[in-house]
């Protein structure tokens, strides 16, 4: 989309851009290098666009502006769509190219692409929305679907459903290794707050609309990388970075603008960069071991089982109670 004339002047108050950080087009492409280089693929032997992006995003790298490990991560190949597209799915894939681009050709960009990527993925997310819709700025509709798709089948399976208990389970694992590094904060927070209700911009949608668009990529780079133990990182890195705001109030209105970096709780423009640097920087100090990922996914699994088990049970006998009741006209 970018490279189509005319399309910043004509976007960049679309709410895309909201927290883009970007002032120019220039600001934008400046980051394609970047963008492609998550494919994996792009420096392949002998070709001349291999060439450049090696060359680039060497100097990126040497600059600490990239993180060169992303090299290891190749995004794999489609397979056949399993998955068709009904007129609900379009009616909401319609609805959120609307709320997300102001002309009606990008508009239907962006539901082209969201259709490519249900057909692979066969359920849908608003928070996948923004994501789907980054990346169309930058790459075509194929390299869009192979990498929401990698991300869907490896470092965030399950994120992209309308019903994503995957997601659920792990903003609660989040939650018991915050437990484990910072008890009180994780005390004050969870006598307020559900973690589902906060983390779906970070874990789902991947930090647009929270961080500018530079380190949105850093973000990207450093999942498919390091895999989703680094969304644990993360998660924690961004409530640790404000436990001592978040401990001083339980305005719960207050923690969450917080939480998702509202205008209203954030500094002047050039105040800001120090939090967005702060919290990545700090995310690189949150070691968290796969192991411990994985036997906490089946802890909080094995929870939320009972609990619904349990609701289960409830509506029945409640049901059951109802059926009992015999109301004068029918006897």
């Amino acid at each position: 989309m970018l490279l189509t004339e005319g399309f910043w002047e004509a976007e960049r108050k679309s709410s895309l851009f909201s927290r883009s950080g970007a002032e120019s087009r220039d600001d934008l492409l400046s980051l394609l290098p970047r963008v492609s280089a998550l494919l994996g693929d792009g420096n392949a032997p002998g070709s001349a666009l291999g060439s450049v992006m090696s060359y680039i995003t060497s100097l990126l790298s040497a600059c600490s502006l990239w993180d060169s490990s992303n090299q290891k991560a190749t995004v794999g190949d489609l397979g056949k769509p399993l998955y068709e597209v009904t007129p609900d799915n379009e009616r909401i894939f319609r609805l959120d190219a609307e709320r997300t681009f102001i002309l009606e050709d990008n508009r239907d960009i962006l539901c082209k692409n969201l259709r490519e990527v249900f057909g692979h993925v066969g359920d849908y997310h608003q928070g996948e929305g923004f994501v789907v819709a980054f990346l169309s700025l930058y790459l075509p509709t194929t390299d869009v679907v192979r990498l929401v798709v990698h991300l869907h089948e490896n470092q965030m399976r399950g994120y992209f459903s309308c019903i994503p208990e995957a997601y659920v389970r792990d903003s609660r694992v989040l939650m018991k290794l915050l437990e484990e590094r910072h008890w009180k904060l994780h005390e004050h927070i969870n006598g307020l707050l559900v973690p589902e209700t906060f983390c779906s911009k970070w874990f789902i949608g991947m930090n647009i609309h929270v961080f500018p668009f530079k380190h949105v990529v850093t973000y990207m780079e450093r999942v498919l990388s390091r895999g989703d133990s680094y969304i644990f990182s993360f998660g924690l890195a961004f409530l640790l970075f404000h436990a001592e705001t978040i401990l001083a109030t339980t305005d719960v209105s207050r923690i969450l603008e917080l939480l998702r970096l509202d205008d209203a709780v954030l500094p002047v423009e050039p105040e800001r960069e120090a939090i967005y640097t702060g919290i990545l920087q700090l995310a690189e100090e949150q070691e968290v071991e796969t192991e411990k990922i994985q036997q906490l996914r089946v802890d909080v699994q094995a929870e939320m089982d009972r609990q619904k088990a349990q609701r289960e049970q409830r509506m029945k006998e409640l049901e059951d109670t109802d059926d009992e009741i015999v109301f004068s006209d029918e006897e």
